[in-house]
């Protein structure tokens, strides 16, 4: 019998502090791995008692980022790097989630799956693009969507803008998060790209 798994609707019904903003953001990343279980959690991959399992990495940032140190709860919740931008308001997150990859498995219905369940669960999201990619040695998925959410300060709303990288391994998966308010993404989108490069470099390296 397929287990289900249900995740509730992450929603602003109160002005958001910035902390509960970053929760948020992480909510996204969670809410992507959910989509994906129907191929990961799944006995039909093989695995490899030598695979190298990655609990963090370290790169350099581009100019302009800092590596935000993880916290005991962080690293709970399979986070491997925090970058941020305070200049211009931007985060990445890398999380990885252990599991197989299956032997049905489909990149391409991955992309469309996890579209599905970031408008079904996150409030305020709309896609922008959904695309299979190579980055490096990796077929991975980019899926880039706006999200608006109530204020921080001041009443009304603010528009953010994120591009999540989707990479599925023999025994991990890595979900690669860029997010920035919207009317700064467009100049950090290329050092986005260039975090996930990085990253996927550091993990080539230690096979």
């Amino acid at each position: 019998m397929q287990e289900t798994i249900s995740t509730p609707k992450w929603r602003s019904s109160a002005r958001l502090p910035l902390g509960r903003i970053a929760l948020m953001f992480i909510a996204v990343c969670i809410v992507a791995g959910v989509a994906a279980a129907a191929y990961l959690l799944t006995t039909g991959g093989s695995s490899s008692d030598d695979t190298v399992v990655v609990t963090s990495v370290a790169i350099e940032p581009p100019a302009g980022w800092a590596v935000t140190p993880l916290t005991a709860a962080d690293q709970g919740a399979g986070l491997i790097l925090k970058l941020d931008n305070e200049g211009d308001q931007a985060s990445f997150l890398g999380r990885m989630v252990i599991a197989r990859v299956g032997q049905d498995f489909n990149i391409g219905q991955l992309g469309i799956d996890t579209e599905a369940a970031l408008v079904r669960d996150i409030e305020g999201v709309t896609i922008a693009s959904n695309d299979v990619v190579r980055v490096g040695d990796f077929d991975a998925v980019k899926v880039t969507f706006r999200q608006t959410v109530d204020a921080a300060t001041g009443g009304g709303t603010d528009t953010f803008r994120t591009s999540m990288f989707i990479v599925p391994m023999e025994n991990q998966t890595f979900y690669l998060t860029m997010r920035a308010p919207v009317d700064n993404f467009t100049s950090l989108e290329a050092d986005g790209d260039q975090i996930v490069q990085r990253i996927l470099a550091a993990i080539s390296a230690l096979d």
